[in-house]
């Protein structure tokens, strides 16, 4: 294979340019050029540069690196600005991670609320809200519990009288976030975002989820994201506790976060 004046080519494909001294590596998609004295290494596409960084721990920043990385199995970023290692378990080597409902509560972004009361026969607590109108959708779970028989109903579009009922505070579970829920409680005679209420006449609506608790029993188990439901984005909605018992102690437990879908 012919070279140009000044350089010559190895039996690998090489080519060593004696003017330059530097050898020249090209493939398909990038070309590796290295000094004689082993100094430094430069791959490229033509337009960027690749960077050898060594990865020493997990305070190491990737952030506007291009190609090579050693003593790093896996990278991932952790913000818009940010590029770490991901980390395993010293004993199991195991993946650390959180699922998404956990890091919610990190985030500053998932809130629980409860009520209690002994409720006689055909006795109600009810929830009442309103959600957004914003892609930053509610995935709600409901835990329940009775001393003896009732029925949860989760309802959608429902009539809610405003001024109704009282309000009930909506608990951020990270104590150190100063976030408030999107949700919107009717009692003041308006919808007004940062709490939900308690109690309110309501009616109507299509019922989109129903279920019986026996005696002692109660809903919501070791399993919550099997009965995780986004709720519709300024949407009215009422969840039920209707007893059927008498002198029944009942209680009625949300528990949600907040999340705009990246994608």
């Amino acid at each position: 294979m012919a070279t140009n004046e000044g350089q010559r080519e190895d039996n690998e494909g090489k080519k060593f340019d004696e003017t330059a001294g530097k050898i020249v590596v090209r493939t398909k998609v990038a070309e590796t050029v290295g000094l004689v004295d082993g100094e430094s290494v430069k791959i490229t596409d033509g337009t960027d540069d690749a960077d050898v960084v060594e990865n020493a721990d997990d305070t190491t920043d990737l952030e506007d690196t291009n190609g090579l990385v050693t003593n790093s199995v896996l990278n991932a970023r952790i913000s818009n600005t940010a590029i770490r290692p991901l980390r395993i378990d010293s004993l199991t080597h195991s993946t650390q991670s959180v699922t998404q409902p956990h890091h919610e509560i990190h985030d500053g972004e998932s809130y629980i609320t409860d009520a209690e009361e002994t409720l006689a026969s055909s006795g109600t607590l009810v929830f009442t809200f309103r959600t957004p109108n914003t892609t930053k959708w509610i995935h709600l779970v409901i835990y329940a519990r009775a001393s003896g028989e009732a029925n949860i109903n989760l309802v959608e579009n429902p009539t809610i009288t405003v001024s109704t009922g009282t309000s009930q505070a909506a608990h951020n579970r990270n104590r150190n976030s100063a976030n408030v829920t999107t949700l919107s409680d009717s009692s003041s005679g308006s919808w007004v975002p940062g709490s939900i209420t308690l109690g309110a006449t309501q009616s109507g609506g299509t019922t989109i989820y129903t279920e019986h608790i026996g005696s002692g029993k109660n809903i919501g188990g070791s399993t919550p994201d099997r009965m995780e439901f986004i709720l519709k984005q300024n949407e009215d909605y009422t969840i039920i506790l209707t007893s059927e018992a008498a002198t029944n102690d009942c209680e009625l437990i949300l528990d949600w976060y907040e999340h705009t879908n990246r994608d």
